[in-house]
């Protein structure tokens, strides 16, 4: 199975992710920051509420690159 390559953000004004299947940074409630920060560890990304959530959004796509 292909990843979901992200990076979570945090700032003094917000809560971002970096979402590097469409190259954009998006704004996250400080829960689903948290949530995010716990999924980059985990193995089971994919049926993740927040995942499906911003997935139905056209964000958060899988990795294309096998090999470079």
């Amino acid at each position: 199975m292909k990843r979901i390559i992200f990076q979570p953000i945090r700032t003094p004004e917000g809560c971002y992710i970096y979402d590097r299947s469409v190259n954009t940074i998006f704004s996250v409630s400080p829960e689903e920051y948290e949530e995010f920060q716990q999924l980059k560890t985990s193995d089971a990304i994919e049926q993740a509420p927040v995942i499906c959530k911003y997935r139905q959004r056209g964000l958060l796509r899988e990795n294309n690159i096998s090999t470079i």
